[in-house]
């Protein structure tokens, strides 16, 4: 589902800023999501309609996998201080 929100608002974004051509690289941490959106299954109705979504809104080879580890939303999840967030490398993004 955080996948499919993340295409909506990149969509949304780009046709309210007018930048169709804005080149964007969507990361997961997610391998079974990842997994989802780059194959063909027989999933539950709900993951296909989620799925469908995202191959209408994105290409599949702009998702990348981003560990656990790095994932700043993680940090935030299992709970850390603004200040310990504001002096993390982790804003500068995977490498």
């Amino acid at each position: 589902m955080a996948c499919c929100i993340g295409a909506r608002l990149v969509n949304l974004i780009r046709d309210a800023l007018n930048l169709p051509n804005i080149k964007v690289t969507f990361w997961s941490d997610s391998e079974v999501a990842l997994w989802w959106i780059k194959e063909h299954g027989d999933w539950p109705v709900f993951v296909t309609n989620r799925v469908q979504e995202i191959w209408q809104l994105t290409q599949f080879q702009l998702w990348r996998h981003v560990p656990g580890v790095l994932n700043i939303d993680d940090m935030l999840s299992r709970g850390c201080s603004a200040r310990r967030l504001l002096d993390s490398r982790r804003w500068e993004g995977p490498t």
